[in-house]
């Protein structure tokens, strides 16, 4: 049990630090919360213009499409902050060099960063959500179970993201990341119903 506490607190001055650095440029976030809103402007409401009603599910398409974009909300914050923030810190802020002779173990940090991520990803989406509200594409009140939903979508792409982080060597493979990213966003059902 104690050991249990110990990591916690080592995890959690990772964290803690993290949330430090955002609490200096909150641009990360916001962009992580524009990006989904232009989509869902750009896409569910100008397209969605065109579309109107979704065949067979007989909804809007903006409501048939925030949902969606609001799993991808979760998934691209988490992952570009262990992937690209992480590579960062590792190549360029040469943060990692700084920490290590501290009490904090590799695992230590490697958990701090997913853990952050899983926080980078909710906050991401509960703004979404709040946009979501605002523009009136939720219809349902199981919309609350969706900020549980996007932890998980969170802890998955995070930790994944740290993973693949882990084999690159330049900058320039980031593309092989969006090389895999980009083809499941857009094919994924996000923008279309399964049976079409």
């Amino acid at each position: 049990m104690i050991a249990v506490g110990w990591t916690v607190r080592r995890t959690g001055s990772l964290v803690e630090r993290n949330a430090m650095m955002y609490r200096r440029s909150l641009t990360p976030v916001l962009s992580s919360v524009l990006e989904p809103v232009l989509y869902l402007l750009a896409i569910g409401i100008g397209v969605g213009g065109l579309v109107g009603t979704v065949p067979g599910v007989d909804v809007r398409y903006a409501v048939f499409v925030a949902p969606a974009i609001l799993a991808t909300t979760s998934m691209n914050a988490a992952l570009n902050q262990t992937s690209f923030g992480v590579f960062s810190r590792i190549k360029m802020e040469r943060t990692y060099d700084a920490i290590v002779p501290t009490p904090l173990s590799v695992a230590d940090i490697a958990l701090g960063e997913v853990v952050s991520a899983v926080i980078t990803g909710m906050l991401s989406s509960v703004g979404f959500v709040i946009v979501m509200l605002a523009l009136g594409v939720v219809t349902s009140p199981g919309i609350v179970f969706a900020i549980p939903a996007s932890l998980l979508i969170g802890y998955a792409f995070g930790a994944g993201g740290l993973a693949v982080t882990t084999y690159l060597r330049d900058f320039a493979d980031f593309q092989l990341i969006q090389l895999v990213m980009l083809p499941m966003y857009l094919f994924a059902t996000t923008f279309y119903p399964l049976g079409t």
